[in-house]
């Protein structure tokens, strides 16, 4: 079985309203279960907020899509933004431990997250567009 869909948005932060929803309904009629739709959603949240507000200069339109597949045992997000390059899988994992928690500035950690939670974290410049492919086995 390989069922896949696609949703393409605007470079817009409004636009992860319809992220949302695209992934809870494909997710569900899929019978992912729901501690896995979480963590992708959180992926994908992040990713696409790293990719709007950082990767295309300030008034630049842009297109993201935004493709789920699903097999037999894992599901896959690959995200195609024509934005500016950032290979996120050279991103210096930040130093994280229970004592400077507290102390450290906010942000930095979004990308050591999804690393952390999803099984696969890969990276490619295609005809100038990042491709970031995330999967999580179930």
């Amino acid at each position: 079985m390989r069922i896949s869909k696609t949703l393409e948005i605007e470079n817009d932060i409004n636009q992860l309203e319809k992220v949302v929803f695209f992934v809870e309904d494909f997710t569900s009629q899929n019978g992912i279960e729901q501690k896995i739709i979480n963590q992708l959603l959180i992926a994908a949240d992040e990713l696409l907020s790293n990719t709007i507000n950082y990767g295309y200069p300030k008034g630049m339109k842009g297109r993201i899509s935004i493709e789920l597949i699903v097999t037999d045992k894992e599901i896959t997000i690959v995200f195609t933004d024509d934005a500016i390059e950032f290979d996120p899988t050279k991103a210096a994992t930040p130093k994280v431990s229970d004592t400077d928690i507290m102390n450290r500035q906010i942000g930095g950690l979004g990308i050591y997250i999804v690393k952390k939670m999803m099984d696969r974290f890969d990276y490619m410049r295609k005809n100038k567009h990042n491709v970031i492919t995330i999967t999580k086995k179930f």
